[in-house]
């Protein structure tokens, strides 16, 4: 049977939040390697080393929280989200 409009909301938050996660994870590679590009850019070695590192830390939790919005988001099963969409009255 399908599900209630409310499952069709919570699950579009959802992908929204990864979708969110996802742009912002890439944003920051993008970042990463411009400041591996750039080491003219750094007083010194160490200075660029501590901005990759803090990158690398907020990219990695960011990829944590995404896994984790993801399972949500895909724990449906196909069928299902097809019923949603189809007919989110029933």
């Amino acid at each position: 049977s399908p599900v209630a409009p409310e499952q069709l909301e919570k699950l579009t938050r959802l992908a929204h939040r990864l979708s969110e996660l996802a742009g912002e994870d890439h944003d920051l590679a993008v970042l990463a390697e411009r400041v591996r590009q750039r080491g003219d850019c750094f007083a010194d070695s160490t200075e660029q080393a501590g901005l990759q590192m803090l990158i690398a830390r907020r990219r990695s939790k960011l990829q944590r929280r995404a896994l984790s919005v993801g399972a949500r988001v895909y724990r449906s099963r196909p069928r299902r989200v097809r019923a949603l969409i189809e007919d989110p009255a029933h």
